[in-house]
């Protein structure tokens, strides 16, 4: 009898836990493409961040990167030191008007964001993905931040250190993967593949068999999210 019962609650049990599964979202991706440097990314992060607070069980983020500029790299990987990434007056105003509705008024303006490189950020947000997962997120959350509320160049090596450190990672981290002779190359392999791929602009959400290719707010990212689930 006492067999039995023990066989029927680790029966209970298994059941329990393997429906969780099935109905958690935790256990699914949504595929995020992103550059540092587009505004139209550091605004659905604002949604992303407050969708993950309201909702416990959100999917992982895999964060895949993306270059803007790679039109203006040079064959070693290098951009252009001309280049010009200047927005229209009409991108401007969509960039205003998605900001009052997403942002709580620390965004700078596009004209007031320092013209840095967003590779060296990305080469780090890269190896912190895979080498320390559980930190990812608040990285790469502080790197949207530095650039676009602080005005700070995230190329810079001194600025990369601090953010680690702000991870609760040893802010020495980063220096793994820049000193690595592959890693720039990894990174923009990873870009060309997901312009291959049809990724056309960021951000680029894709979850399951869908995709969005805009702002969204964090209702609406909940919406495109659990009527999959």
């Amino acid at each position: 009898m006492v067999y039995i019962i023990g066989s029927t609650v680790l029966l209970v049990i298994f059941l329990f836990c393997t429906l969780r599964q099935i109905v958690n979202p935790s256990n699914r991706t949504l595929t995020l493409y992103a550059d540092y440097v587009c505004p139209f990314c550091y605004l659905e992060q604002q949604s992303l961040v407050e969708y993950r607070q309201s909702h416990p069980n959100h999917p992982l983020v895999n964060w895949l990167p993306y270059d803007i500029r790679h039109q203006k790299r040079t064959t070693g990987g290098f951009l252009d030191t001309q280049y010009d990434i200047g927005y229209p007056e009409q991108v401007h105003t969509k960039i205003s008007k998605l900001a009052q509705k997403h942002d709580d008024g620390t965004m700078l303006s596009p004209a007031d964001v320092p013209l840095v490189d967003s590779l060296p950020a990305q080469i780090v947000s890269w190896y912190i993905k895979h080498e320390h997962p559980n930190r990812w997120f608040a990285f790469t959350d502080r790197i949207f931040t530095a650039l676009w509320c602080n005005g700070e160049d995230i190329s810079d090596t001194g600025v990369l250190r601090n953010i680690a450190e702000e991870s609760g990672l040893n802010r020495n981290a980063i220096d793994i993967p820049l000193k690595k002779a592959d890693a720039r190359e990894q990174v923009l392999t990873q870009c060309a593949e997901a312009r291959h791929a049809g990724v056309g602009d960021v951000p680029t959400l894709i979850y399951e068999s869908r995709s969005l290719h805009e702002v969204t707010s964090a209702n609406k990212l909940a919406e495109f999210i659990h009527e999959q689930g």
